[in-house]
Parts: C-alpha cells; sequence; structure tokens
C-alpha cells in the first residue's frame, strides 16, 4: 500500500453470513433451534434471523451496507469482499461471524457446536480465495472442553489461526476459572491459536436484541453493560482465576471492546492489589495484575475517540485496529483517512504499528 501507513491491517472484520447456511447444511435434525430466516416477530412482519439464541433485524444490517453505497454480497461473497478492500485501501481483514456470535451461547448446546462447525467450514472456504487478504477466525463453543479442543485442532488445520469463544462460560455451566476448561487453554497455547473474547458474547441481552424487542426503557444500561462486563472476565477469571499463570504463552483478543477502559481498570487492579490486599485473600499472582492486561492480551479498538489519550498513557504494543466492517461504526471506502484522523495525537509510527504493524506480528507469533 502507498501513503501514510505500510499496511493497514483490520483486526475485527465480519462477515454476514449466508441466511440459508444452516438451514441448507442441519434441515430438519434440530428443529426450532436452526439459525434461520424467519418473516414475522413479536407479530411484525419482515426479515429477520434468528441466531440460536437471539433475533436480529435482518434489514437493518443490510441497510448499513447499502448506506456505504456496496450491494449487499459484499458481506458474503469473497468477490464483492475482495473489491471492497482494494478500493477502500485495506491490505488484510480477520474475519469475525455476525450471526455466529450469538451461537456461542445458544440454549441448545448440541446444536449450536453443529451450527459453529458448518460456519467454521464455511468461513475456511470464504478466506481460501485469498488467504493473504482474508483470514478467518473459528466459532468454538467452550461448553464440551473435549469437543472444543478437538475443534480448534480441526479449524487450524483448515486454516483458522483462532479461536472465539463465549465472553463467559454458558449458564448453567461454571467459570472460565474452573479447571474443567483447562483443556482449551492448553490446546490455545500448544496450538499457537490467540483466544478471542468478543463483545456481544456473553450471558448479558444486548442492545441490539432489546432493540429489536422494542425494550427501550433501561436500554442505555444495557448498551453499556455489555462494553463493560470483559473487565469482570479478566479479573476474576483469567488473572485472579490464575489462567494467565497456568498458562504462560495463552493470548488473549479482546475485541471491540474499545480501550479507553484499561487506564481505570489497571489502576484498579494496582489498588485491589497493593493498596487494599491486606482486606482480602488474594490468590497470590506470578506478576502483578496490570502486566497480565498490558503483555498478554490484545485490545481492538473501533472508533474509540479517546483512542490517541489513551495510548499515551498504556502505549500502542498491543493495540489492534479493527474497522468492523460492514457494521454500523466500519470505516466506509477511505480507510487511511479514517485511522489518520481517529488516532490524531499520537506518532506517525505508533499509528502504524496500530494499523498494521501489531497485527503482523500477532499474525507472526501464530504462524
Amino acid at each position: 500500500m502507498t501513503g501514510k501507513f505500510d499496511r493497514i491491517v483490520s483486526a475485527d472484520s465480519h462477515v454476514n453470513e449466508p441466511v440459508d447456511l444452516w438451514v441448507k447444511a442441519m434441515g430438519d435434525t434440530y428443529g426450532d433451534s436452526t439459525p434461520r430466516l424467519v418473516e414475522e416477530y413479536r407479530g411484525e412482519k419482515g426479515r429477520f434471523f434468528f441466531t440460536g439464541l437471539r433475533v436480529m433485524s435482518l434489514a437493518a444490517d443490510e441497510k448499513e451496507i447499502t448506506d456505504m453505497g456496496l450491494d449487499v454480497a459484499v458481506g458474503y461473497e469473497p468477490g464483492p469482499r475482495l473489491q471492497f478492500q482494494r478500493r477502500a485501501g485495506v491490505d488484510c481483514e480477520l474475519i469475525y461471524p455476525t450471526f455466529g456470535l450469538h451461537q456461542l451461547v445458544g440454549p441448545d448446546r448440541p446444536a449450536m457446536r453443529v451450527a459453529c462447525a458448518i460456519y467454521n467450514d464455511w468461513a475456511a472456504e470464504f478466506c481460501s480465495h485469498d488467504r493473504e487478504r482474508l483470514i478467518p477466525i473459528a466459532t468454538v463453543p467452550s461448553d464440551d472442553p473435549k469437543w472444543a479442543v478437538a475443534e480448534m485442532t480441526r479449524c487450524r488445520e483448515i486454516g483458522h489461526i483462532g479461536a472465539m469463544i463465549s465472553l463467559q462460560a454458558p449458564k448453567g455451566r461454571p467459570l472460565y476459572r474452573d479447571r474443567m476448561y483447562d483443556p482449551i487453554w492448553a490446546a490455545a497455547q500448544d496450538l499457537g491459536m490467540p483466544i478471542t473474547l468478543h463483545l456481544a458474547t456473553g450471558r448479558r441481552k444486548t442492545s441490539i436484541q432489546a432493540a429489536v424487542d422494542g425494550d427501550f426503557e433501561g436500554l442505555g444500561g444495557v448498551y453499556l453493560a455489555t462494553r463493560t462486563e470483559i473487565m469482570d472476565v479478566l479479573a476474576d477469571e483469567f488473572i485472579w482465576g490464575g489462567i494467565f499463570d497456568r498458562y504462560p504463552e495463552l493470548q488473549i483478543v479482546c475485541s471491540e471492546f474499545e480501550i479507553s477502559w484499561i487506564p481505570f481498570f489497571i489502576a484498579k487492579m494496582d489498588e485491589m492489589q497493593f493498596a487494599m490486599g491486606h482486606r482480602f485473600e488474594l490468590p497470590k499472582l506470578e506478576r502483578p495484575a496490570r502486566d497480565y492486561v498490558l503483555e498478554r492480551c490484545w485490545h481492538v479498538l473501533i472508533n474509540d475517540r479517546y483512542a490517541a489519550e489513551t495510548i499515551n498513557i498504556v502505549g500502542p504494543e498491543r493495540v489492534l485496529w479493527g474497522s468492523d466492517f460492514p457494521h454500523v461504526r466500519s470505516i466506509g471506502l477511505n480507510a487511511e483517512r479514517y485511522v489518520d484522523t481517529l488516532l490524531e495525537g499520537i506518532g506517525d509510527g505508533e499509528k502504524r504499528d496500530i494499523v498494521g504493524r501489531n497485527c503482523e506480528s500477532l499474525l507472526a507469533v501464530v504462524n
């Protein structure tokens, strides 16, 4: 790429999966648990998609694409997607699902495992059209660790470079700090697959679902809660729960939570560990708690307006940029101008790290 940046790599982009993907592959075996298109929801006619847990407005997803002057096929056909990349000036994207985000915590666990495996096969084929530009991340339900390890191993063999699990363990299962999940962390470490914790994959109802339901009372709290629950998970499970200490090579990608929460979080980790430790019976950590956040996690920002201020506090070394394309917060059609403006206030070298070099460093570790 020419211009200010050597390369622009999106560490968080999405596909909009074909609406008939799961019906074709799953048939009638799983009945109403099958992810599928529905034409009515709560008495309202329209085009909705049942993900296996939540219902999303398909029309709203498609409008986000057409409002940019693009064809909806850019979400599910590799040819139009690659054309978009070249037009927007994006050199590479790490690919996550849209509907598949919600399958990680669907109530019918056997059906959701099948649905995720179907998506993983489809995503691998989608990305095979240009492995330099399209890089898939597998969706892996965590409720059955033995199955999860087998699926991670299979997905690594077909081209996936990381695995996305639900932000929290599914309802009815122990928290991630429980040793039952250790095979997942061990496999991730051994396979060189970073584990992604992605926005909207937790137990909380998402703001998108609340809007579809017409549940606007308390929507602000719902919107904020889904963006801050990453702090609970990191603190209680990965840090104080001992996962990082037990698996010193494990890499975690915190995707779409932005980054301006990090200074507050590490300050409170310092306070808890060093100033308040005499009041708590905390597990002994091998390192200061803040180190796990700043050295073992990668943090993906999308459009954080306080990105520059945060980077000046915590440094750029573990910060990645993601376009979130084709979702509503995405870049439009000029990636270089977008990220240059977004990161105004930090040096050009740091900008180049965040929009390209850091992600390529992560990929180099994986490969």
